[in-house]
């Protein structure tokens, strides 16, 4: 990566089954060297696909924000 920036990586899923929904997300967050700095997951509940993958990325940056990494991509 570039120097001094961070990487966030999420991925959202979606368990589909008769009358019920399970939706989770995760992600890591590493160096611009490739080491790791934190990671995460959630269970969403029942949501789309979309939704789970859109929620990632907000709580990885959250997650960032709160270890004070400004400079971020994906």
């Amino acid at each position: 990566g570039k120097d001094g920036w961070y990487t966030l990586s999420t991925d959202g899923s979606i368990l589909l089954g008769p009358g019920y929904s399970r939706a989770a997300t995760r992600g890591i967050i590493r160096t611009d060297r490739g080491s790791f700095v934190k990671a995460f997951t959630f269970n969403l509940g029942s949501c789309s696909i979309t939704l789970a993958e859109i929620r990632g990325v907000v709580e990885g940056l959250k997650l960032a924000w709160s270890l004070c990494i400004r400079r971020i991509h994906a």
